[in-house]
């Protein structure tokens, strides 16, 4: 979705893109940071640009993982830090969010275009369908 397959994204109101990277172990964290994604988003070419865009980069940029299993100060400097709470009721496993240990910085204050927001919901309903059918819609390639 953005330049790259994201683990959750959201859009506000007023336009701005927060990414939500969720890690379960250190070493997929530490693997994390081989990504190309870390150039991208911190590359200061980068800090703005067109509406015509077609991968928007985040405004924030955000990682998701158990309480503890990361520390705020391993957390590259342009991402926060999210501790995710599981629960259980023996059935089914609950998600809430129980602390933002480190807010993110802002990248940029560019708002995604409306344009950019249509073709974000193209990509996310191809996907949807992709992983539901086991095959593309064809209606939105990346």
């Amino acid at each position: 979705v953005c330049g790259w397959e994201a683990d959750l994204i959201s859009v506000t109101k007023a336009g701005r893109l927060h990414e939500f990277e969720v890690k379960i172990s250190r070493a997929d964290f530490k693997a994390d940071a081989k990504k190309y994604r870390a150039g991208f988003l911190t590359e200061p070419s980068f800090k703005s640009f067109g509406a015509d865009m077609v991968h928007p980069r985040p405004n924030y940029f955000y990682y998701a993982v158990p309480k503890d299993l990361i520390q705020p100060d391993e957390v590259p400097e342009y991402a926060g830090l999210i501790y995710v709470n599981f629960e259980t009721d023996g059935h089914r496993l609950f998600y809430g969010i129980t602390a933002e240990v480190k807010p993110a910085a802002r990248m940029h204050n560019e708002p995604v275009s409306d344009w950019q927001r249509h073709q974000l919901m193209r990509a996310l309903t191809d996907r949807f369908w992709k992983q539901r059918l086991g095959k593309s819609t064809g209606y939105y390639e990346d």
